[in-house]
């Protein structure tokens, strides 16, 4: 028998439109697509993190870029070496 493994559950909502919060144009222009974390472990969540997904409480999101009124680009940094400086 294999050893017990925990297991995430999320659940799929598809594509869907939302009020863009960069250009706030009157049509929900920002296209994501979404689902719901009912249980998640933190691998699971970094691989997400990773291929470009957020997340606002148990609600998770990924901007469809090809397809959104104002494209992001996700930047990670390591927290431990970062510097804070005003010089660009």
């Amino acid at each position: 028998a294999q050893p017990h493994r925990d297991v995430s559950l999320l659940e799929d909502h598809g594509m869907y439109r939302a009020e863009c919060g960069y250009c706030k144009r009157l049509e929900r222009s920002a296209v994501n697509a979404g689902m719901w974390a009912h249980v998640m472990y933190s691998d699971v969540y970094e691989a997400m993190m990773v291929r470009g997904w957020r997340r606002s409480g148990k609600w998770l999101y990924k901007p469809l870029n090809k397809h959104t009124c104002c494209p992001s680009l996700p930047i990670r940094l390591p927290s431990s070496t970062f510097e804070y400086s005003r010089e660009f």
